[in-house]
C-alpha cells in the first residue's frame, strides 16, 4: 500500500536507495575502500623500516616486518610492493645460509605479473653474491657485472643503496680470487675498505683480502689482516662472516705449524654455523679439520671428516663440492689407491671448469699431474 505522505516518484527513489543500501551490506564504496588506501603507508613504512632492521642486524625482526608488508601488498595486488618484499626476504635468507630458499623467493619476484621490473640491480647482485657461495663463479660473474653497473647507475643513493654496491664490489673481488686474479680481487676490496663503515662488509671485505695474501703466501700479512677481521664489532645477522674470520685464522695457525691454535679455532668457527645451521660453510671448515687431521698424522680421522664433508653436500645445496672431492682425491692418492683418486680429482675438475673455478680446476689438475708421474 502507498504511503499517503509520499509522492510517488519520492517513493520509488527511497525504495531505490534502499535496495541498494541492502545489497552493499550498509557500507558505501568510500568506507569500505579506506581501511585499504589507509594500510599502503603502514605497508611501506613496514618495509622500509625492515631495510633498516637488516643492515643492523635484526633478521628475524625484519623478516616479521617484510612478511607483513607483503600480505598488505597481496590484498592490494600491488606488484611493485610484492617485487620489493620477496627481493629483501630473499636477501635475509643468503644472511642466514639458506641459498636455495634466497633463490626460490627470487624467483617469485621475477615472475610477478604486470609488473615492469625495475632495473635497479638489486636482484642481480643479490643472485650474483649466492652464485658465488654456491661457488659458480661463471654465473657470479654474469649477475654481479649487471647488478653492480644497475646499481652504479639507476640505483638508490642512500646508505643502504651504498651497502649494496658495495658488497657486489666485494663479491667482484672474491670471484677474482677464484679466478687466479689476484691483483684485481685486491683492488676490489680495497676499494670497499676506504669508503665503507658497515661493520659487516669490513669484515668481509678483510677475510677477503686475507685470503688473496694467504694464497700468494703472504702468511704475515694475512695474519694481520684477519686479526682486523676478529676486532671487527660483531652484528646479530653476520654469524657466518665472525665464523668465517675464525675459519680463516685457522688456516694461518695451521700454515705456520701451531696446530693445537688451528684446531682450536676450527672448533669455534664450526660451533658458530652448527648454532646457525649453516650447512654451506660447515663443509669448509670439515675439509679444513679433515686437513689438519692429516697434518697429525690421524688418516682415518681425515677421512672421516672428508666424508662427512660429502655427506653434507646434499644439504649445502652443492657448496664446497670442489674443495671436498679435491681433498678426497689427494686423500686417496697417498694411500696409493690411484683409480678412486682420479674419479674424485676428475669429478672435481669437472665442477670447477664449468663453474669457473680456476683455483680449484689448477689444483685438481695438480693432482692428476702428480698421479701420473
Amino acid at each position: 500500500m502507498r504511503s499517503p505522505n509520499l509522492p510517488q516518484g519520492l517513493l520509488l527513489w527511497c525504495l531505490s536507495l534502499s535496495c541498494f543500501t541492502v545489497g552493499a551490506g550498509f557500507n558505501p564504496p568510500q568506507a569500505r575502500a579506506q581501511p585499504v588506501a589507509q594500510s599502503l603507508p603502514q605497508a611501506e613504512q613496514d618495509y622500509q623500516a625492515a631495510r633498516e632492521m637488516m643492515n643492523f642486524g635484526s633478521l628475524l625482526v625484519a623478516q616479521a616486518k617484510l612478511d607483513q608488508a607483503l600480505r598488505t601488498y597481496q590484498a592490494l595486488n600491488d606488484q611493485g610492493g610484492q617485487y620489493n618484499c620477496q627481493v629483501e626476504l630473499a636477501r635475509i635468507d643468503y644472511k642466514s645460509g639458506n641459498y636455495q630458499q634466497a633463490q626460490n623467493k627470487l624467483r617469485l619476484a621475477t615472475q610477478l605479473n604486470n609488473y615492469s621490473h625495475p632495473h635497479d640491480g638489486r636482484e642481480k647482485t643479490l643472485l650474483g653474491l649466492i652464485a658465488v657461495e654456491l661457488g659458480d663463479y661463471r654465473e657470479a660473474l654474469s649477475y654481479l657485472n649487471i647488478g653492480v653497473h644497475e646499481l652504479r647507475v639507476y640505483g638508490s643513493r642512500d646508505r643502504l643503496g651504498e651497502q649494496e654496491l658495495n658488497e657486489g664490489l666485494i663479491a667482484l673481488g672474491e670471484v677474482s680470487f677464484h679466478q687466479g686474479l689476484y691483483q684485481q680481487g685486491s683492488q676490489n676490496v680495497a676499494q670497499v675498505l676506504h669508503v665503507t663503515v658497515s661493520p659487516e662488509l669490513r669484515r668481509r671485505a678483510l677475510n677477503t683480502l686475507g685470503s688473496i695474501q694467504l694464497e700468494i703466501g703472504q702468511v704475515t700479512e694475512a695474519q694481520g689482516t684477519f686479526e682486523q677481521a676478529a676486532g671487527v664489532a660483531n652484528t646479530p645477522g653476520d654469524v657466518l662472516g665472525k665464523a668465517k674470520t675464525l675459519e680463516n685464522l685457522g688456516k694461518v695457525y695451521q700454515f705456520q705449524g701451531d696446530k693445537k691454535q688451528a684446531l682450536k679455532y676450527y672448533q669455534l668457527a664450526f660451533n658458530d654455523l652448527r648454532s646457525v645451521g649453516a650447512w654451506s660453510r660447515q663443509v669448509f671448515v670439515l675439509n679444513n679439520l679433515g686437513l689438519l687431521a692429516s697434518d697429525l698424522g690421524l688418516n682415518n680421522r681425515a677421512l672421516e671428516y672428508f666424508q662427512t664433508a660429502e655427506g653434507t653436500l646434499s644439504n649445502s645445496g652443492g657448496v664446497g663440492r670442489v674443495i671436498t672431492y679435491i681433498n678426497l682425491g689427494y686423500y686417496y692418492s697417498q694411500k696409493q689407491k690411484y683409480p678412486l683418486a682420479i674419479d674424485y680429482l676428475e669429478r672435481a675438475l669437472d665442477w670447477a671448469t664449468s663453474q669457473g673455478d680456476r683455483l680449484g680446476e689448477a689444483k685438481a689438475l695438480a693432482g692428476l699431474g702428480e698421479i701420473q708421474l
